[in-house]
């Protein structure tokens, strides 16, 4: 008589659940569901959370909608939202820019995001967080700022010279 056979070493529950692990930063935005509510997103495939990445740059805003494990669902851009050449850089466009996000994210069926902003145009940050306070129909779970400013960066140019007038001797 043999003894019966091993049985199969699992991996462990966390791994059963999720396929592929979230990034830390996009890791609390998914939380467990009810059974119910779970057959039901499967059977839409629409993703409760996502993220909104803007690039704020000093010509354009860039605002790319994703979901949690950063599959691009959609973007758009001041210059897909009407406005040409320079006044796409103007607060008014980012504005409009960053409402057709919203809506866009709405109708993909997410309901809560995350929100990276990077870029230079460092100024025009405050417009557009005091838009996004106005516009959100959605429910920001967390924001991120990040600076492409370099600490000390690259030495300058030098100085160019410049003629000095002197007052002519007599």
């Amino acid at each position: 008589l043999l003894p019966p056979p091993a049985p199969p070493r699992l991996p462990p529950a966390s791994r059963l659940l999720l396929a592929r692990p979230l990034s830390s930063s996009a890791a609390g935005l998914d939380r467990p569901m009810q059974p119910a509510a779970a057959a039901a997103a499967k059977r839409s495939k629409r993703s409760v959370a996502g993220v909104l990445s803007i690039r704020n740059t000093w010509n354009n805003t860039l605002v790319t909608i994703t979901d949690t494990e950063y599959k691009v669902k959609g973007w758009t851009s001041c210059g897909t939202a009407g406005f040409k050449k320079s006044k796409r850089s103007s607060v008014f466009a980012m504005e409009k820019c960053l409402g057709d996000a919203f809506q866009k994210a709405r109708s993909l069926g997410m309901q809560k995001v995350m929100i990276n902003m990077t870029g230079p145009a460092v100024i025009l940050r405050k417009p557009l967080l005091r838009s996004l306070r106005e516009q959100s129909s959605l429910r920001i779970m967390k924001l991120r700022l990040a600076d492409s400013v370099p600490h000390g960066g690259c030495r300058p140019r030098k100085a160019r010279r410049r003629r000095y007038k002197t007052k002519a001797k007599r």
